[in-house]
Protein backbone atom coordinates (compact mmCIF):
# COMPACT_ATOMS: atom_id res chain seq x y z
CA UNK A 1 0.00 0.00 0.00
CA UNK A 2 1.58 3.03 -0.98
CA UNK A 3 2.05 5.81 1.97
CA UNK A 4 -1.37 8.27 2.39
CA UNK A 5 0.23 10.74 4.61
CA UNK A 6 2.46 12.69 2.52
CA UNK A 7 1.33 15.55 0.62
CA UNK A 8 -0.74 19.03 2.22
CA UNK A 9 -4.04 18.19 0.28
CA UNK A 10 -4.45 14.44 1.22
CA UNK A 11 -7.76 14.72 3.50
CA UNK A 12 -7.02 11.64 5.31
CA UNK A 13 -7.17 11.44 8.89
CA UNK A 14 -6.07 8.38 11.12
CA UNK A 15 -7.95 7.23 14.80
CA UNK A 16 -6.47 5.14 17.42
CA UNK A 17 -8.94 5.49 20.15
CA UNK A 18 -8.78 3.07 23.38
CA UNK A 19 -11.45 4.05 26.29
CA UNK A 20 -8.75 2.51 28.76
CA UNK A 21 -6.05 4.81 27.70
CA UNK A 22 -3.82 6.92 29.93
CA UNK A 23 -0.94 8.70 30.09
CA UNK A 24 2.38 7.23 31.46
CA UNK A 25 3.96 8.16 34.78
CA UNK A 26 7.29 7.65 34.43
CA UNK A 27 9.98 10.15 31.79
CA UNK A 28 11.18 9.52 29.13
CA UNK A 29 7.92 8.19 27.99
CA UNK A 30 9.73 4.99 26.39
CA UNK A 31 6.75 2.05 24.98
CA UNK A 32 7.34 -1.13 27.25
CA UNK A 33 6.46 -3.66 24.82
CA UNK A 34 9.22 -4.48 21.97
CA UNK A 35 8.34 -2.32 19.08
CA UNK A 36 10.87 -4.12 15.88
CA UNK A 37 10.97 -0.54 14.28
CA UNK A 38 12.14 1.30 17.97
CA UNK A 39 15.87 2.58 17.93
CA UNK A 40 16.58 2.57 21.39
CA UNK A 41 17.70 0.09 23.99
CA UNK A 42 15.37 1.92 26.87
CA UNK A 43 12.17 1.03 27.60
CA UNK A 44 9.80 1.13 29.87
CA UNK A 45 8.67 -0.93 33.30
CA UNK A 46 5.29 0.59 33.11
CA UNK A 47 2.64 0.77 30.59
CA UNK A 48 2.78 3.40 28.01
CA UNK A 49 -0.67 3.06 25.69
CA UNK A 50 -0.33 6.76 24.53
CA UNK A 51 3.11 5.60 22.47
CA UNK A 52 1.47 2.28 20.91
CA UNK A 53 -1.92 4.85 19.98
CA UNK A 54 0.38 7.27 18.18
CA UNK A 55 1.95 4.11 16.38
CA UNK A 56 -1.28 2.86 15.23
CA UNK A 57 -2.21 6.14 13.85
CA UNK A 58 0.16 5.96 11.58
CA UNK A 59 -0.19 2.77 10.56
CA UNK A 60 -4.00 3.06 10.39
CA UNK A 61 -3.07 5.92 7.95
CA UNK A 62 -0.83 3.28 5.67
CA UNK A 63 2.47 4.82 6.27
CA UNK A 64 5.33 2.78 4.69
CA UNK A 65 2.44 0.03 5.00
CA UNK A 66 4.52 -2.20 3.05
CA UNK A 67 7.21 -2.14 6.03
CA UNK A 68 4.81 -2.36 9.27
CA UNK A 69 6.26 -4.18 12.17
CA UNK A 70 9.74 -4.78 10.45
CA UNK A 71 12.61 -3.24 11.83
CA UNK A 72 12.56 -1.48 8.28
CA UNK A 73 9.29 0.73 9.52
CA UNK A 74 9.64 4.54 8.72
CA UNK A 75 6.33 5.85 9.09
CA UNK A 76 7.18 9.47 8.12
CA UNK A 77 9.55 9.07 5.52
CA UNK A 78 7.02 9.84 2.50
CA UNK A 79 7.04 13.31 5.01
CA UNK A 80 10.69 13.52 6.39
CA UNK A 81 13.77 13.07 4.66
CA UNK A 82 17.66 12.82 5.90
CA UNK A 83 19.29 15.87 6.42
CA UNK A 84 15.52 17.76 6.91
CA UNK A 85 14.90 20.24 9.67
CA UNK A 86 12.15 18.95 12.04
CA UNK A 87 10.36 21.42 14.04
CA UNK A 88 7.86 19.38 16.30
CA UNK A 89 5.10 22.17 17.88
CA UNK A 90 2.96 20.82 20.99
CA UNK A 91 0.95 23.30 22.98
CA UNK A 92 2.68 24.55 25.71
CA UNK A 93 0.65 27.80 26.40
CA UNK A 94 0.96 27.50 30.02
CA UNK A 95 2.55 26.27 33.04
CA UNK A 96 -0.14 26.04 35.00
CA UNK A 97 -4.44 25.33 35.35
CA UNK A 98 -5.27 28.70 36.32
CA UNK A 99 -7.98 27.06 38.79
CA UNK A 100 -5.72 24.05 40.31
CA UNK A 101 -7.19 21.75 37.21
CA UNK A 102 -5.64 19.09 35.35
CA UNK A 103 -2.57 20.73 33.12
CA UNK A 104 -2.82 17.54 30.28
CA UNK A 105 -6.26 18.95 29.77
CA UNK A 106 -4.43 22.16 28.48
CA UNK A 107 -1.04 21.48 27.22
CA UNK A 108 0.26 18.08 25.06
CA UNK A 109 1.69 15.34 26.70
CA UNK A 110 5.50 14.62 26.72
CA UNK A 111 4.32 10.97 25.90
CA UNK A 112 2.58 12.10 22.70
CA UNK A 113 5.66 14.32 21.85
CA UNK A 114 8.63 11.47 22.64
CA UNK A 115 6.86 8.76 20.36
CA UNK A 116 6.57 11.41 17.39
CA UNK A 117 10.32 12.78 18.02
CA UNK A 118 11.20 8.82 17.54
CA UNK A 119 9.40 8.46 14.22
CA UNK A 120 10.99 11.78 13.34
CA UNK A 121 14.06 10.84 14.22
CA UNK A 122 13.73 7.40 12.44
CA UNK A 123 12.95 8.91 9.42
CA UNK A 124 15.83 11.39 9.77
CA UNK A 125 18.53 8.57 10.13
CA UNK A 126 20.55 10.29 12.24
CA UNK A 127 21.25 13.36 9.74
CA UNK A 128 19.08 16.18 10.69
CA UNK A 129 17.61 18.11 13.28
CA UNK A 130 14.79 17.93 15.60
CA UNK A 131 13.33 20.81 17.55
CA UNK A 132 10.55 21.37 19.86
CA UNK A 133 9.83 24.95 19.89
CA UNK A 134 6.56 27.13 20.92
CA UNK A 135 5.61 30.60 21.87
CA UNK A 136 3.43 30.44 25.16
CA UNK A 137 1.59 32.84 26.48
CA UNK A 138 3.63 36.33 28.19
CA UNK A 139 2.99 34.83 31.42
CA UNK A 140 4.23 31.30 31.69
CA UNK A 141 7.10 30.32 33.39
CA UNK A 142 8.79 28.01 30.66
CA UNK A 143 11.41 26.25 32.95
CA UNK A 144 8.67 25.43 35.10
CA UNK A 145 6.91 24.29 31.97
CA UNK A 146 9.58 22.13 30.89
CA UNK A 147 9.97 20.79 34.32
CA UNK A 148 6.53 19.56 34.44
CA UNK A 149 6.44 17.78 30.91
CA UNK A 150 10.33 16.49 31.79
CA UNK A 151 11.49 16.82 28.57
CA UNK A 152 14.86 17.19 29.79
CA UNK A 153 14.66 13.21 30.13
CA UNK A 154 13.93 12.99 26.15
CA UNK A 155 17.08 15.38 25.75
CA UNK A 156 19.08 13.60 27.80
CA UNK A 157 17.85 9.67 26.47
CA UNK A 158 18.95 11.02 22.73
CA UNK A 159 22.00 12.18 23.74
CA UNK A 160 23.43 8.83 25.80
CA UNK A 161 22.44 6.40 23.01
CA UNK A 162 22.56 8.38 20.18
CA UNK A 163 24.70 11.13 20.48
CA UNK A 164 21.98 13.08 18.50
CA UNK A 165 20.65 16.90 20.40
CA UNK A 166 17.04 17.48 20.56
CA UNK A 167 16.74 20.63 21.20
CA UNK A 168 14.29 22.66 23.28
CA UNK A 169 13.12 26.48 22.89
CA UNK A 170 10.82 28.93 23.92
CA UNK A 171 10.29 31.14 20.96
CA UNK A 172 8.98 34.53 23.09
CA UNK A 173 11.17 37.33 23.10
CA UNK A 174 9.82 38.83 26.09
CA UNK A 175 7.84 37.17 29.30
CA UNK A 176 6.10 38.43 32.48
CA UNK A 177 7.28 37.24 36.08
CA UNK A 178 6.52 37.26 39.43
CA UNK A 179 7.42 40.77 40.78
CA UNK A 180 8.29 41.84 44.61
CA UNK A 181 4.33 43.43 45.03
CA UNK A 182 2.44 40.24 45.86
CA UNK A 183 -0.34 41.79 47.25
CA UNK A 184 -1.39 43.85 44.29
CA UNK A 185 -3.31 42.39 40.68
CA UNK A 186 -1.04 43.17 37.85
CA UNK A 187 2.35 42.48 39.76
CA UNK A 188 4.16 40.64 37.15
CA UNK A 189 7.33 42.73 35.61
CA UNK A 190 8.30 42.15 31.62
CA UNK A 191 11.30 40.70 31.11
CA UNK A 192 13.59 40.41 27.88
CA UNK A 193 13.76 36.66 27.08
CA UNK A 194 16.59 35.08 24.09
CA UNK A 195 13.56 34.10 22.21
CA UNK A 196 14.28 32.38 18.63
CA UNK A 197 18.07 32.00 17.81
CA UNK A 198 17.48 32.07 14.32
CA UNK A 199 15.20 35.58 14.75
CA UNK A 200 11.90 36.05 13.68
CA UNK A 201 10.49 37.50 9.81
CA UNK A 202 8.03 40.27 9.26
CA UNK A 203 5.41 38.96 7.02
CA UNK A 204 2.80 40.71 5.21
CA UNK A 205 -0.10 39.29 4.02
CA UNK A 206 -1.68 42.46 2.37
CA UNK A 207 -4.62 41.65 0.80
CA UNK A 208 -4.70 38.34 1.07
CA UNK A 209 -5.53 38.67 4.42
CA UNK A 210 -9.05 37.42 6.24
CA UNK A 211 -9.01 40.84 8.00
CA UNK A 212 -8.06 43.63 4.67
CA UNK A 213 -11.78 44.81 4.21
CA UNK A 214 -13.12 44.59 7.40
CA UNK A 215 -14.40 47.46 9.36
CA UNK A 216 -13.39 48.56 12.65
CA UNK A 217 -9.76 49.01 12.05
CA UNK A 218 -9.55 51.35 14.65
CA UNK A 219 -11.21 49.45 17.34
CA UNK A 220 -8.63 46.25 16.44
CA UNK A 221 -7.33 44.80 20.01
CA UNK A 222 -4.88 42.61 19.54
CA UNK A 223 -2.91 40.59 23.02
CA UNK A 224 -1.07 42.99 25.07
CA UNK A 225 -2.73 46.10 25.66
CA UNK A 226 -0.97 48.24 22.99
CA UNK A 227 -4.03 49.17 20.36
CA UNK A 228 -1.62 51.29 18.88
CA UNK A 229 1.25 48.82 17.89
CA UNK A 230 -1.97 46.58 16.79
CA UNK A 231 -3.49 48.98 14.33
CA UNK A 232 -0.41 50.21 13.38
CA UNK A 233 0.56 46.71 11.58
CA UNK A 234 -3.21 45.89 10.26
CA UNK A 235 -4.37 49.04 8.65
CA UNK A 236 -4.78 49.10 4.94
CA UNK A 237 -3.22 46.99 2.99
CA UNK A 238 -0.45 46.37 5.55
CA UNK A 239 -1.59 42.96 7.89
CA UNK A 240 1.67 41.72 9.36
CA UNK A 241 2.20 39.35 11.59
CA UNK A 242 6.11 38.35 13.09
CA UNK A 243 6.41 34.75 13.14
CA UNK A 244 9.63 32.56 14.43
CA UNK A 245 12.32 31.66 11.52
CA UNK A 246 13.03 28.38 13.32
CA UNK A 247 9.62 27.23 11.99
CA UNK A 248 9.97 29.24 8.76
CA UNK A 249 13.81 27.18 8.36
CA UNK A 250 11.60 23.90 8.89
CA UNK A 251 11.61 21.67 6.44
CA UNK A 252 8.53 19.77 8.53
CA UNK A 253 6.42 20.98 10.82
CA UNK A 254 4.87 18.32 13.05
CA UNK A 255 1.87 19.91 15.00
CA UNK A 256 0.88 18.15 18.40
CA UNK A 257 -2.15 20.23 19.24
CA UNK A 258 -4.70 19.38 22.55
CA UNK A 259 -7.83 18.31 21.66
CA UNK A 260 -9.96 21.58 23.41
CA UNK A 261 -12.36 23.74 23.10
CA UNK A 262 -11.93 27.71 22.76
CA UNK A 263 -14.05 30.96 23.92
CA UNK A 264 -13.38 33.01 20.77
CA UNK A 265 -12.81 30.40 18.12
CA UNK A 266 -14.83 27.36 19.17
CA UNK A 267 -11.93 24.78 19.09
CA UNK A 268 -8.37 24.49 19.88
CA UNK A 269 -6.32 22.26 17.80
CA UNK A 270 -4.06 22.90 14.75
CA UNK A 271 -5.16 26.04 13.03
CA UNK A 272 -5.59 28.00 16.30
CA UNK A 273 -2.28 26.22 17.85
CA UNK A 274 -0.52 28.37 14.87
CA UNK A 275 -0.72 31.42 17.44
CA UNK A 276 2.35 29.73 18.84
CA UNK A 277 4.54 30.23 15.96
CA UNK A 278 3.98 34.55 16.15
CA UNK A 279 7.01 35.76 18.51
CA UNK A 280 4.91 39.31 19.01
CA UNK A 281 1.44 37.92 20.56
CA UNK A 282 0.22 41.87 20.20
CA UNK A 283 0.30 41.54 16.24
CA UNK A 284 -2.69 39.03 16.61
CA UNK A 285 -5.81 40.33 16.33
CA UNK A 286 -8.46 39.33 18.96
CA UNK A 287 -11.28 41.08 18.75
CA UNK A 288 -12.73 45.01 17.85
CA UNK A 289 -13.96 46.99 20.91
CA UNK A 290 -17.55 47.19 21.04
CA UNK A 291 -20.76 45.43 20.07
CA UNK A 292 -21.99 44.72 16.38
CA UNK A 293 -24.15 47.39 16.54
CA UNK A 294 -21.13 49.71 16.85
CA UNK A 295 -18.56 47.82 14.61
CA UNK A 296 -17.46 45.77 17.30
CA UNK A 297 -17.45 41.98 18.23
CA UNK A 298 -15.96 42.44 22.19
CA UNK A 299 -19.32 41.20 23.37
CA UNK A 300 -22.51 40.52 21.88
CA UNK A 301 -25.43 43.00 21.67
CA UNK A 302 -28.02 44.08 24.49
CA UNK A 303 -26.27 40.95 26.78
CA UNK A 304 -24.37 42.94 29.55
CA UNK A 305 -25.39 45.23 32.03
CA UNK A 306 -24.89 48.66 32.32
CA UNK A 307 -22.91 47.99 35.16
CA UNK A 308 -20.76 46.26 33.39
CA UNK A 309 -20.30 48.07 30.40
CA UNK A 310 -19.04 50.67 32.29
CA UNK A 311 -16.58 48.05 34.07
CA UNK A 312 -15.46 47.42 30.40
CA UNK A 313 -15.17 51.09 29.67
CA UNK A 314 -13.35 52.09 33.01
CA UNK A 315 -10.62 48.72 32.34
CA UNK A 316 -10.30 49.57 28.44
CA UNK A 317 -9.50 53.51 29.82
CA UNK A 318 -6.84 52.20 32.16
CA UNK A 319 -5.45 49.46 29.66
CA UNK A 320 -5.00 52.04 26.99
CA UNK A 321 -3.45 54.84 28.82
CA UNK A 322 -1.92 52.17 31.63
CA UNK A 323 -1.14 48.75 30.22
CA UNK A 324 -0.14 50.25 26.73
CA UNK A 325 2.88 52.02 28.03
CA UNK A 326 4.39 48.38 29.49
CA UNK A 327 6.49 50.52 32.12
CA UNK A 328 6.86 49.24 35.86
CA UNK A 329 5.57 52.72 37.14
CA UNK A 330 2.31 52.80 34.84
CA UNK A 331 1.57 48.82 35.84
CA UNK A 332 2.30 49.85 39.36
CA UNK A 333 -0.42 52.58 39.03
CA UNK A 334 -3.16 50.27 36.94
CA UNK A 335 -1.98 47.96 40.06
CA UNK A 336 -2.97 50.19 43.14
CA UNK A 337 -6.18 51.56 41.33
CA UNK A 338 -7.88 47.89 40.95
CA UNK A 339 -6.70 47.71 44.78
CA UNK A 340 -8.25 50.74 45.64
CA UNK A 341 -10.88 50.10 43.27
CA UNK A 342 -12.08 47.10 45.43
CA UNK A 343 -11.44 48.29 48.98
CA UNK A 344 -14.38 51.03 48.10
CA UNK A 345 -16.82 49.00 46.23
CA UNK A 346 -16.88 45.31 48.20
CA UNK A 347 -17.74 47.07 51.42
CA UNK A 348 -20.50 48.58 49.60
CA UNK A 349 -21.50 44.28 48.58
CA UNK A 350 -21.00 46.02 44.53
CA UNK A 351 -19.67 43.72 42.33
CA UNK A 352 -17.40 44.88 39.07
CA UNK A 353 -17.67 41.75 37.24
CA UNK A 354 -21.46 40.76 36.41
CA UNK A 355 -23.48 37.79 35.42
CA UNK A 356 -22.35 38.24 31.75
CA UNK A 357 -18.96 39.68 31.66
CA UNK A 358 -17.23 36.18 30.78
CA UNK A 359 -18.39 37.26 27.07
CA UNK A 360 -16.23 40.17 27.08
CA UNK A 361 -13.07 40.00 25.29
CA UNK A 362 -14.76 38.38 22.52
CA UNK A 363 -14.91 35.29 24.21
CA UNK A 364 -18.20 34.60 22.21
CA UNK A 365 -19.54 32.62 18.99
CA UNK A 366 -20.09 36.16 17.09
CA UNK A 367 -16.12 36.91 17.45
CA UNK A 368 -15.75 37.90 13.64
CA UNK A 369 -11.80 38.75 14.05
CA UNK A 370 -9.83 35.49 15.90
CA UNK A 371 -10.63 32.79 13.03
CA UNK A 372 -9.84 35.34 10.67
CA UNK A 373 -6.36 36.15 12.49
CA UNK A 374 -6.11 32.32 12.87
CA UNK A 375 -6.15 31.36 9.12
CA UNK A 376 -4.00 34.28 8.16
CA UNK A 377 -1.22 32.92 10.20
CA UNK A 378 -2.12 29.25 8.41
CA UNK A 379 -1.62 30.83 5.52
CA UNK A 380 1.54 32.66 6.34
CA UNK A 381 2.83 29.41 8.22
CA UNK A 382 2.28 27.32 4.91
CA UNK A 383 3.20 29.81 2.08
CA UNK A 384 6.04 31.86 3.38
CA UNK A 385 9.47 30.96 2.68
CA UNK A 386 12.59 31.20 5.22
CA UNK A 387 12.70 35.17 5.44
CA UNK A 388 8.68 35.75 5.61
CA UNK A 389 8.11 36.57 1.88
CA UNK A 390 5.03 34.89 0.46
CA UNK A 391 5.18 32.25 -2.33
CA UNK A 392 2.07 30.20 -4.45
CA UNK A 393 3.23 27.54 -3.41
CA UNK A 394 3.75 25.20 0.02
CA UNK A 395 7.31 26.14 1.88
CA UNK A 396 7.29 23.35 4.17
CA UNK A 397 5.41 19.56 4.72
CA UNK A 398 3.00 19.45 7.91
CA UNK A 399 1.54 16.80 9.86
CA UNK A 400 -0.47 16.32 12.93
CA UNK A 401 -0.97 14.15 15.97
CA UNK A 402 -3.73 15.62 18.25
CA UNK A 403 -3.60 14.36 21.90
CA UNK A 404 -6.82 13.63 22.50
CA UNK A 405 -6.05 11.16 25.58
CA UNK A 406 -7.01 13.79 27.69
CA UNK A 407 -9.17 16.89 26.20
CA UNK A 408 -10.38 19.74 27.65
CA UNK A 409 -13.88 21.06 27.46
CA UNK A 410 -15.88 23.98 29.33
CA UNK A 411 -13.74 26.97 29.48
CA UNK A 412 -10.80 26.25 27.15
CA UNK A 413 -8.38 26.79 26.17
CA UNK A 414 -6.96 27.97 29.56
CA UNK A 415 -9.41 26.78 32.25
CA UNK A 416 -11.20 24.04 30.55
CA UNK A 417 -12.38 20.95 32.52
CA UNK A 418 -10.50 17.85 32.04
CA UNK A 419 -12.34 15.21 29.53
CA UNK A 420 -11.19 11.60 29.18
CA UNK A 421 -11.60 10.44 25.85
CA UNK A 422 -8.54 7.87 24.91
CA UNK A 423 -8.18 9.33 21.26
CA UNK A 424 -5.22 9.91 19.16
CA UNK A 425 -5.48 11.60 15.74
CA UNK A 426 -2.92 12.36 13.07
CA UNK A 427 -2.75 13.19 9.61
CA UNK A 428 -1.31 15.70 7.22
CA UNK A 429 -3.77 18.37 6.64
CA UNK A 430 -4.60 20.41 9.28
CA UNK A 431 -7.34 21.43 8.64
CA UNK A 432 -8.94 18.37 8.22
CA UNK A 433 -7.68 16.79 11.02
CA UNK A 434 -9.35 19.59 13.15
CA UNK A 435 -12.71 19.21 11.41
CA UNK A 436 -12.39 15.54 12.45
CA UNK A 437 -10.89 16.22 16.03
CA UNK A 438 -13.95 18.77 16.22
CA UNK A 439 -16.31 16.32 15.38
CA UNK A 440 -15.00 13.72 17.44
CA UNK A 441 -15.98 16.22 20.71
CA UNK A 442 -19.55 16.66 19.13
CA UNK A 443 -18.90 19.92 18.38
CA UNK A 444 -21.38 21.76 15.49
CA UNK A 445 -18.70 22.35 12.75
CA UNK A 446 -21.25 24.87 11.12
CA UNK A 447 -20.38 27.33 14.50
CA UNK A 448 -16.58 27.04 13.93
CA UNK A 449 -16.16 29.27 11.28
CA UNK A 450 -12.31 28.66 11.06
CA UNK A 451 -13.49 25.46 9.20
CA UNK A 452 -16.42 26.72 7.61
CA UNK A 453 -14.31 29.36 5.83
CA UNK A 454 -11.77 26.62 4.90
CA UNK A 455 -14.60 24.35 3.64
CA UNK A 456 -16.80 27.21 1.86
CA UNK A 457 -14.36 29.96 0.67
CA UNK A 458 -10.59 29.24 0.18
CA UNK A 459 -8.66 28.04 -2.41
CA UNK A 460 -5.24 27.33 -2.46
CA UNK A 461 -5.83 26.09 1.16
CA UNK A 462 -9.33 24.21 0.20
CA UNK A 463 -10.64 21.96 2.90
CA UNK A 464 -14.30 19.68 1.77
CA UNK A 465 -14.94 17.85 4.55
CA UNK A 466 -17.35 15.70 2.43
CA UNK A 467 -13.86 14.43 0.88
CA UNK A 468 -12.65 13.10 3.85
CA UNK A 469 -11.25 10.12 4.50
CA UNK A 470 -11.09 8.45 8.37
CA UNK A 471 -9.21 5.29 8.99
CA UNK A 472 -9.86 3.87 12.75
CA UNK A 473 -9.98 0.68 14.63
CA UNK A 474 -13.01 2.11 16.57
CA UNK A 475 -15.67 0.93 13.56
CA UNK A 476 -17.60 3.73 14.05
CA UNK A 477 -15.36 6.43 13.14
CA UNK A 478 -13.94 4.52 10.10
CA UNK A 479 -15.28 5.92 7.13
CA UNK A 480 -16.29 10.08 6.61
CA UNK A 481 -16.61 12.88 8.70
CA UNK A 482 -20.10 12.36 8.91
CA UNK A 483 -19.89 8.84 10.63
CA UNK A 484 -17.62 10.24 12.80
CA UNK A 485 -20.30 13.01 13.68
CA UNK A 486 -23.30 10.13 14.11
CA UNK A 487 -21.49 7.54 15.70
CA UNK A 488 -19.15 9.88 18.65
CA UNK A 489 -20.21 9.27 22.32
CA UNK A 490 -18.36 12.98 23.04
CA UNK A 491 -20.32 15.76 23.72
CA UNK A 492 -17.96 18.50 24.92
CA UNK A 493 -19.33 21.36 27.10
CA UNK A 494 -19.08 24.61 25.02
CA UNK A 495 -17.30 28.06 26.51
CA UNK A 496 -19.92 30.25 27.73
CA UNK A 497 -20.18 32.61 24.82
CA UNK A 498 -21.08 29.64 22.77
CA UNK A 499 -24.33 28.46 23.21
CA UNK A 500 -25.32 26.26 20.05
CA UNK A 501 -21.35 24.66 19.93
CA UNK A 502 -22.44 21.07 20.85
CA UNK A 503 -24.58 19.02 18.34
CA UNK A 504 -27.80 18.38 20.47
CA UNK A 505 -29.08 15.77 17.72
Amino acid sequence: MTSRCVDLGELNVGISYDERSVYPVDAPFSPREFLPEYPFTHYSEHPNSVYRQVREALHLLGCDDESYDTPLWNPMSGLIRPGNRVLLKPNMVTHRHPRGGDLFAVVTHPAVIRAMVDYAFIALQGDGQIVIADAPQIDCDFDLLREHLQLSAIQDLYWREKGFRVQVLDLRPCATVQGKWRALPSKRKRIQLPGDPLGSARVNLGVQSLLYGLPGEKRLYGADYNRVETMAHHTGKVHEYDLAKTVLAADVVVSLPKMKVHKKVGVSLNLKGLVGVCTNKNLLVHYRLGSPSNGGDQYPNGVLESRELAAIRIKRWAYDRLLAKRGPLTDLVFAVGVRLGQLVLRPLGLRVRGPHAAVDGGNWVGNDSTWRMVLDLYRATVFSDSEGKLQTTPMRRFFSVVDGIVGGEGEGPITPTRRHCGVIAAGSHLGAVDAVCAALMGLDISQVKVLTYLSDHASDLKLDVDCLSVYSNHEGFSGGIHDVIKNTGFRFSSPTGWPDLTRTG
